[in-house]
């Protein structure tokens, strides 16, 4: 799915995206290059000390923590607790709205469980956008669907599709 979003997003938007995705630590660095094939943005996998840039895609490690110091450089940290899931999608989405408020913007895409929900409920209550995959598109659609019934997703469609509107929300935003 994700694969299917990012085909469709233009190199022109003024964002950065950064991915948390239930993997194994092994494939992070073999997701970024299969990703980075099919979409006009750089997929690379997060490092220490990297600029996050926009037109970038940065693929969250299973074994470290992502956050964004004030200069926008990538800082990785230590794990702090343990997650069912990893990375922690609720603590990558924290971490990011924590550095950038309502500039923060999230989607949830297919997957198993509701990891996601208190990162986007944190990011709407600061103002930020929500955004889901639509259920019928997903192979597993628990994460969006509780999204949803949190009532903080503005905008549901299967993936080429929220792509056309994501791009067309940052032209106008």
């Amino acid at each position: 799915m994700v694969k299917r979003f990012l085909s469709g997003i233009t190199a022109d938007m003024p964002v950065a995206f950064v991915l948390a995705q239930h993997i194994g630590s092994n494939f992070v660095s073999l997701l970024a290059k299969q990703l980075d094939q099919i979409t006009h943005l750089k997929v690379i996998a997060a490092t220490e000390g990297h600029l996050l840039r926009h037109n970038e895609v940065v693929v969250a490690p299973t074994t470290e923590r992502v956050t964004i110091d004030s200069n926008g450089y990538i800082r990785l940290k230590p794990m702090e607790f343990k997650s069912m899931y990893t990375p922690s999608i609720d603590t990558v989405m924290t971490d990011i709205s924590i550095r950038y408020g309502a500039g923060t913007s999230t989607i949830v895409f297919s997957g198993m469980g509701n990891d996601g929900v208190r990162g986007a409920q944190l990011i709407a209550a600061r103002g930020g956008k929500v955004w889901a995959q639509e259920p019928d598109s997903c192979i597993v659609s628990s994460m969006p669907d509780a999204a949803r019934r949190a009532g903080i997703v503005s905008y549901s469609a299967e993936p080429e599709l929220l792509a056309e509107y994501i791009t067309e929300y940052f032209r106008e935003n």
